[in-house]
């Protein structure tokens, strides 16, 4: 049997070895900067490519870059690109507790979708918790210490309400202003 280290050695020394030989004829291997190897293949595009981002069901995009090769001695590059945007989910974080909002208020983009987080203190807050009424989402029950998190498309000013649980009384709004 052959001694795996001793194979690996002398496979080292082949590669070692092979690489030193020179050309047929004796001549040289010639070496160029490295700045001169990176002009060359920027100056001589192999293919062009196709690149198609993931994206959210929202939106999709594309995008192909060229490049082109010019005559002068110097090489430069042309790229071209034709992107669409993606919408982007828009995420906010908000508390509540029997006083009011945190922030009390929130701008968001027309069309763009949104990501919701709502979360009741656990202090400053009724036992129960409290009920958030919309006209843009149901009604949730959130009790102390709790997270809701609603998405939704915005397209309109509204408001949110925070009410007790047992009677409905208000307790605070959270206006969603939309731009």
């Amino acid at each position: 049997m052959f001694d795996m280290k001793l194979l690996a050695v002398f496979l080292i020394a082949s590669v070692l070895l092979l690489g030193c030989i020179q050309a047929p004829g004796g001549a040289a291997p010639t070496e160029k900067p490295i700045d001169e190897i990176i002009k060359e293949d920027i100056a001589t595009p192999t293919a062009k490519a196709s690149v198609t981002p993931v994206a959210s069901a929202q939106a999709t995009a594309s995008a192909e870059p060229t490049t082109e090769a010019t005559p002068d001695a110097t090489a430069s590059v042309q790229a071209s690109t034709t992107s669409v945007p993606i919408a982007a989910m828009q995420e906010f974080t908000v508390e509540i507790d029997d006083s009011g909002w945190y922030p009390s208020a929130i701008t968001v983009k027309k069309g763009v979708p949104v990501k919701l987080t709502m979360k009741m203190r656990e202090t400053n807050v009724y036992f129960a918790g409290g009920d958030l009424k919309s006209d843009v989402f149901n009604e949730l029950r959130v009790g102390a210490g709790e997270t809701r998190v609603r998405e939704f498309t915005p397209e309109r000013t509204f408001k949110v309400s925070n009410t007790w649980p047992n009677n409905g009384v208000w307790k605070g709004d959270l206006t969603i202003n939309v731009e």
